[in-house]
């Protein structure tokens, strides 16, 4: 869900694919997998392990940041946690 705020998809979409990784058990929000009392800070970490050398985010035209990863983040996981 991360990639597809990263894309610019629509907050809809963005619940579509919300709903259905619910429905089969995975985790939508920060809280789902136990991170969320995690900082700005340690989202930009996440973003760095994801935007490193050879991780798939670096083929994003115009290049995606660590920042931009973890800006995402929230955005899902205030999407998320309606």
């Amino acid at each position: 869900m991360v990639q597809l705020v990263l894309e610019g998809r629509s907050e809809e979409e963005i619940l579509k694919y919300a709903n259905f990784f619910k429905a089969i058990g995975l985790p939508t929000t920060l809280a789902d997998i136990h991170l969320e009392n995690a900082s700005f800070e340690d989202l930009i970490k996440v973003g760095a392990l994801a935007t490193s050398e050879g991780e798939t985010l670096q083929n994003f035209d115009p290049e995606v940041t660590a920042e931009d990863v973890a800006y995402a983040i929230q955005a899902v996981n205030a999407l998320t946690s309606k």
